[in-house]
């Protein structure tokens, strides 16, 4: 049982030290713009778990880190890749190889990526937070608790806060649009996640586009685009649907009542629900 539990130790140390070094490598992850070189961009990536570097259309090579800080050797020949910080974020990269050094600038996503609203879960201690872009710096709004800052580090699309000495993560859908974010909150060890409120541009609200059938009443229901804006038909008549901080649902003018779009992840709709006084009905599209 001794033995067992040794091998059990061994094994999760190994695991431990395996995940700390390649979160370790996680700020040197981007893209870096190459000038005067057979290729232009070098980008540095994880695979299974190691450091890949790669100069676009002329190879690539696993990193192994050396004895030096920011310093790593190429596997696959002879040469060595090393990062530089400035304020303590990676800049910049050196490849040297062969007697010759080629240095790529590192691209960071524009500021404009993460400006927005997000929207948490109702009932916790944030609301809210609205992100914007000044003077070439990230300001954040919290409803309860006021303004800040939050800095850029060396890690893509992560920023800190000092003043509650958090991490804020912002991610990404397949498309590289920034939709949600995280804030990892370290001096109270809460994690708290974001959905970022989508502006309702025409291309946007054409998924809501179509005919409806009610499941159990004799109606139906229309959605179309006017001037920009979404609008509702059935046999009582038109009227405009006005967006809600939550997303797919929708006001509708004039009476009590909302209508709520169920959007699959391809960004069709597959179910609405009409909600009138209280009383939710249900429509599927149309066959037609």
């Amino acid at each position: 049982m001794k033995k067992l539990l040794t091998l059990a130790l061994l094994a999760f140390g190994v695991s431990n030290s395996y995940a700390q070094d390649a979160a370790k490598f996680d700020k040197y992850i981007g893209e870096y713009s190459v000038k005067d070189a057979p290729f232009s961009t070098i980008i540095i990536s994880m695979n299974g778990g190691s450091l890949w570097g790669e100069a676009v259309g002329s190879g690539d090579s696993e990193l192994l880190a050396s004895d030096q800080e920011n310093v790593f050797d190429l596997t696959s020949v002879d040469g060595t890749v090393s990062f530089a910080a400035e304020q303590g974020i990676i800049k910049s990269v050196v490849l040297s190889m062969n007697g010759e050094q080629v240095t790529g600038t590192r691209q960071f996503a524009p500021l404009s990526d993460f400006a927005g609203v997000y929207n948490f879960e109702a009932g916790g201690p944030v609301s809210k937070i609205t992100v914007g872009e000044e003077n070439g710096e990230l300001s954040i709004d919290v409803p309860e608790f006021g303004q800040s800052t939050i800095e850029n580090t060396s890690v893509n699309d992560m920023f800190y806060e000092p003043n509650y000495q958090s991490d804020f993560i912002f991610e990404r859908n397949e498309n590289g649009e920034v939709v949600k974010l995280k804030v990892d909150v370290k001096s109270q060890g809460v994690t708290l996640m974001g959905e970022k409120e989508m502006a309702a541009t025409e291309n946007s609200l054409e998924m809501y586009v179509g005919n409806f059938n009610f499941v159990d009443i004799d109606m139906s229901l229309q959605t179309k685009i006017k001037d920009g804006k979404i609008y509702g038909i059935t046999e009582q008549g038109e009227a405009f649907l006005s967006a809600t901080d939550e997303a797919h649902l929708y006001n509708i003018e004039g009476v009590p009542g909302t209508v709520k779009f169920k959007v699959n992840e391809v960004g069709s709709v597959t179910e609405v629900v009409l909600t009138y006084d209280g009383q939710p009905m249900t429509a599927y599209p149309s066959a037609e």
